[in-house]
Parts: structure tokens; sequence; C-alpha cells
């Protein structure tokens, strides 16, 4: 198969084109001003499963051409109308941002894994690029449980929490930071799931920042599948525990329950297991069970007996599996308990535990909400916007004296501290204004 194959750049021939990436098996030496690629192909006829096959070119128009602002490609196959391609080129330089998984790395005895990302920010622009270099990263998960993101501080990156649970903000220090055109920075991004029953994990990393400003890639998401094996046990119909967080007075704890059909036949009926709650190993009378719906939890001796009709699939069906939330808490008098352990039991298995730490005192969280409003200076240079931040106290004592946070916000950088003598119980609501340029 023979084509001819003609480069232009805003509507002229440039003497220097080139076809700078010609996949095998294409041969396109140069004939007059463009250049003539030829192959030997097989193909199934029309409608067959290769009938057509995709080839990937690269061209450039080459040196002194760095004010065209537009590349056109033409293939012509002898006798047939042209197909041709145009693209806009970049004038000085842009940053492209991808994300590409890397691996799922379970912990000892399968209990937690470390996922990791990495990210590249690629100057795809015709001039070297100075300034500085930062993105946002957030992960979510289709299963349940919170998901801690932490980026790597290896190679001058500096990775922080962001205000929500799984994301981070990294920047790339010293600055400015020079980028030449094709070169790369790249970094590297954690996560810890916080449950081990999600089975999949999405990644968005963002440019920020000066470093989005024209950017015709400014955000890249990647997928990766968890290295934990399913829960539950094969030719068994097994429940999972999983804890969560705790917070009140008395300390209320969230656990999260899978019961896994590892048979192979669907199910649709009564399920049950035992629950049993403790506290630093004893057992409270005041303890207390809050089930979600469909289940029922009564008490029965020392613990609870739990009880829900299901429909599962057979094993590896998508509805093989099913998760539920539960609340569990010591009752009153309860406050210098270290430690909550909740205990799932179907007849005959090995009880699944989790284990959570109480709070013996105040515990203080931080949430941020907005731009609640943003208002334009009178020279329209520049506007101040308005976030909330509220500050709650979520553990067993009461907090008293004062409070510090930093916050950090971009475009524009910077950071301002916040101090307060309010006594608790704390749930203060603060207005932190972060002016930018326009």
């Amino acid at each position: 198969m023979t084509f001819t194959d003609d480069l232009s750049g805003d509507g002229a021939p440039v003497a220097g084109a080139a076809l700078s990436g010609v996949p095998a098996p294409w041969s396109c030496p140069k004939q007059g001003q463009g250049f003539v690629c030829t192959a030997n192909l097989k193909l199934d006829a029309k409608g067959g499963a290769n009938a057509s096959k995709t080839f990937t070119f690269s061209a450039t128009l080459g040196a002194g051409t760095e004010t065209v602002k537009e590349m056109k490609n033409c293939a012509t196959i002898e006798g047939l109308p042209s197909s041709c391609a145009t693209a806009p080129l970049v004038q000085g330089a842009m940053l492209r941002i991808d994300k590409q998984p890397v691996a799922c790395i379970p912990a000892a005895g399968n209990a937690s894994e470390t996922c990791t990302f990495n990210v590249s920010v690629t100057n795809a622009g015709n001039a070297t690029y100075a300034g500085p270099v930062s993105f946002h990263d957030l992960v979510t998960s289709p299963g349940f449980g919170s998901i801690t993101a932490k980026g790597s501080s290896s190679g001058g990156w500096s990775c922080i929490a962001g205000t929500g649970t799984g994301t981070t903000d990294c920047s790339l220090a010293p600055e400015p930071v020079t980028i030449e055109p094709g070169k790369s920075v790249t970094a590297s991004v954690q996560i810890v799931p916080g449950n081990p029953l999600a089975r999949s994990f999405h990644n968005c990393a963002t440019l920020t920042g000066q470093a989005s400003v024209g950017s015709d890639q400014p955000s890249k998401c990647a997928d990766i599948n968890s290295a934990l094996p399913l829960p539950g046990e094969p030719g068994k119909l097994s429940v999972v525990k999983t804890g969560g967080s705790c917070a009140g007075n008395p300390q209320v704890c969230s656990f999260t329950i899978a019961v896994a059909n590892g048979t192979d036949q669907p199910i649709n009926g009564p399920v049950e297991f035992t629950d049993d709650l403790t506290g630093d190993g004893a057992l409270f009378g005041g303890a207390t069970v809050s089930p979600g719906e469909p289940w029922t939890c009564p008490k029965e001796g020392t613990g609870f007996k739990c009880t829900a009709t299901l429909q599962l699939d057979a094993a590896g069906g998508p509805n093989a599996i099913k998760r539920f939330s539960f609340a569990a808490s010591l009752g009153a008098g309860t406050g210098s308990v270290k430690e909550m352990k909740n205990c799932a039991t179907m007849t005959g298995q090995t009880p699944s535990c989790a284990t959570l730490t109480l709070t013996n005192g105040p515990q203080l969280r931080l949430e941020k909400h907005g731009p609640i409003r943003c208002d334009l200076a009178a020279d329209k240079k520049s506007e101040s916007c308005q976030f909330i931040v509220i500050v709650n106290n979520v553990g067993p004592g009461t907090y008293a004296g004062p409070f510090t946070f930093s916050d950090s916000f971009t475009p524009g950088g910077g950071s301002t501290m916040c101090r307060s003598a309010a006594a608790s119980p704390l749930s203060a609501a603060l207005k932190v204004a972060a002016r930018r340029r326009r």
C-alpha cells in the first residue's frame, strides 16, 4: 500500500518538515515537498475483524518555525480525495499533566494496602517554562471507607493534606521551577485506603495556579485495582467487619460489615451473625449496637444477635458481596476506656473483628467550606474571597484554650494564621479571607 504525505505550516510548505515518528512496517522517504509512505499490509474484506488497522505517525516542521500557528498534514492515495488533519501549534510554554497507575502493595496480613500513582508535568510548548509548579490530587473509590492521600517528598516535592478526605496538594521547590520544551518533572502519590473492602480507586491530578494557565490538559485521571483478596471464604457464607471512626460523648464508633457469599449457589433468605462489643477487653452492660437497614440486632446474652433477609449472587457475581454500616457505643461511664473492639461471628466460623482507638478528652476536627462569596476590588485587579472554617470538638472531654491552624491557597500562594480563645464545648465558625491576583 502506498500514499503520499504532505506537511504545511500556516498553509505553506516548509523545507525542514519531517515525519519524525514512522511506525513499522511503514517507510516514508522524502519525495519533492512531501513524503511517499509504503508498507505491506494484510487486511480482511469489508466488515472483517481486521478490515482496518490504525498507525500513529509523528511530524515536525523543523527549526525556525516557532512563529507558525497551525500544522496541516494530508495523506492521499492515488485517485482518492486527500484526508487531512490540522493541529494548532503552541506559542510559548504550556504545561500538560499526566497520571499513571503503578501498583497496590498489600501490608502484612492483608490488613491494608498502599497504592501508588505517578504524576508527570511536561512542557508541551516551544519555550522554557519558569515559575511555580503545583497540582491538586483527588482519590475516590466506588467502595466504602476513607482514603488518605499523601505525596512523595522526593525530588523537591512537598505535599500536604487537602481539606477533604482523599485529597492532597503538591508543589515543587525551589521556585521558579524551570522546565525546557519537551522535558518533564515527576512526582508520586500514594493512597492508603481506610477500608479494605473497596476494589478499585479513581485518582485525578489537576494543575493549579500559574502552571495551569493555557494548558490543553490541566487534568488527568487514572484507575487502579485493589491488590487485596476479596473478603469472605470460598465455599462459605461469611461476614467481614472493618472499623471507621469514633466521636461524641459517650463515644459512638462506626463499623462496616461485608456479607460475602463464597458458595456456588445464590442466597435469598435470612442471614445471621452474633455481634460482640468490648472496651479494653471487658464487657459493658450499657453497650449498644445500632444497625443499618435491613438488620435488627436485639440483645442476646452478653452480645447481640443480628438478622436480615438478604439476596446474594453466587460467588463471583456482581452482588455476591454486600456492605452495611453499623454504629456502636459502650455507653455512659466509659470515658476512661481506650479501645473498642467489635467482632462479628457466623456459626462455626472464626470471628471477624475490628478495633478502634477511643479518644479520652477533647479532639478537634477542622472543616472548610466555600468560597461563600468573592468581591472584586475597585481597581478590578484583585478579588477577596471568603471561606468558612469550622472547628468541632468530637471528643468526650471539654476543650478550653487557644487553637491555631494554617491556611494555604492557590493561585498566588501564601498562608495565614488564625487564633481564638473561645471556651469549649467548641464549635466555632471562622471566616478566612484569601486575596488572589486576577
